[in-house]
């Protein structure tokens, strides 16, 4: 298989999720993020843990979410990186303590 299939099943993803080009279809989304994942493509990891954070097409599952962010981030995917410290900032707001960034 071509390296560059899994970034295309992603890009594929995004046009999916994001209804542009296609009527939005968050099951074939997922699908197709599914298949990106699988083969271990991050960009395919964080667009996956878009749906469950946002709960798209899919049941909302912010644990989830914060697995598929924690393996893109490891791979070095800096949309996955945000994602991360976005919901942490939201966790410790949620929690009553100011966020990192703002010690």
């Amino acid at each position: 298989m071509k390296a560059d299939v899994p970034a295309a099943m992603n890009n594929l993803g995004l046009l999916y999720m994001n209804g542009r080009c296609v009527a939005r279809d968050y099951a074939e989304a997922k699908r197709l993020f599914d298949q990106g994942t699988a083969l271990g493509n991050d960009a395919s990891m964080n667009s996956l843990g878009v749906l469950y954070d946002q709960g798209n097409g899919v049941p909302r599952n912010r644990t989830r979410a914060m697995q598929l962010f924690e393996k893109a981030a490891a791979l070095g995917n800096h949309e996955a990186i945000q994602n991360l410290r976005e919901r942490r900032r939201q966790i410790n707001l949620g929690k009553g303590q100011p966020a990192r960034c703002c010690r």
